[in-house]
């Protein structure tokens, strides 16, 4: 990428730990200019075109955190800011903050959205287009849940299914698998793949961008494709009837 820096979009995050030492983690002043210059370094790069921190850091004041973060805007270390995995309340808040200290706003919020899992429908996305927030929804194929490899009775061995967790407790309840046997028919019906429909699904949500979990040269061409791929309003309807609402998936 170093030949071509200005053609590619490089994002990265703060705040989770990233040493043993109590201080290497969250959201402080300190953390977050002593972050920064180890993620370009790593990176190679001068500056990050979107920094997002995540999740929320209750031990630091919000307000030390935007200050902080608006900085590197000015330094040019950092292009655009965002955050993730917040609740809406706390989004509002940032905002009102940095409206009201003149500071960078976030501009992105990435969030968990798929057809298995849409309660960012209540409030954060109607909220985010009310301000202008893009949107960038992570496991929009629900962890590999809807590429259809997985059974309602079958044996599922995958490595993913073994060494994931969140996996089965987030994507094997029966209505899930109630959804991913709509996904499989119509994919079938446009000879396309399950994930394929995920996906063409999630953009006809206004989604921003859904981040892929690629792994292989040929799951970035089938998202590609998916851009092709026209659902009518029918289909729509049958992905999205057997859909059941449930407890927003803890935040903090």
């Amino acid at each position: 990428l170093k030949d071509c820096r200005n053609d590619v979009i490089i994002g990265t995050k703060v705040r989770y730990p990233m040493g043993n030492n109590p201080n290497d983690v969250g959201l402080s002043q300190e953390q977050i200019n002593k972050q920064i210059d180890k993620s370009l370094e790593r990176l190679q790069t001068k500056f990050v075109d979107l920094y997002q921190i995540h999740r929320w850091d209750y031990e630091t004041p919000i307000k030390e955190t935007l200050i902080a973060l608006d900085q590197l805007v000015k330094d040019k270390k950092v292009g655009h800011i965002g955050g993730s995995n917040m609740w809406t309340w706390q989004l509002a808040k940032s905002l009102w903050i940095c409206n009201d200290l003149d500071l960078e706003r976030f501009e992105t919020i990435q969030t968990h959205y798929n057809l298995c899992y849409r309660e960012e429908e209540r409030e954060m996305f109607p909220f985010c287009k009310d301000q202008n927030i893009s949107t960038l929804i992570y496991n929009p194929v629900a962890k590999g849940f809807l590429t259809g490899k997985y059974t309602r009775n079958g044996k599922n061995n995958s490595i993913r299914f073994k060494s994931d967790p969140g996996l089965t407790t987030k994507f094997f309840k029966s209505e899930d698998f109630d959804i991913l046997e709509i996904v499989i028919q119509i994919a079938n019906e446009k000879d396309v793949k399950p994930a394929q429909i995920a996906l063409a699904w999630s953009l006809e949500k206004n989604i921003t961008s859904p981040i892929i979990g690629a792994t292989k040269t040929s799951h970035v061409e089938e998202a590609v494709d998916s851009l092709n791929i026209k659902l009518t309003s029918d289909d729509i309807k049958r992905l999205e009837d057997p859909y059941q609402a449930q407890p927003i998936h803890h935040l903090d």
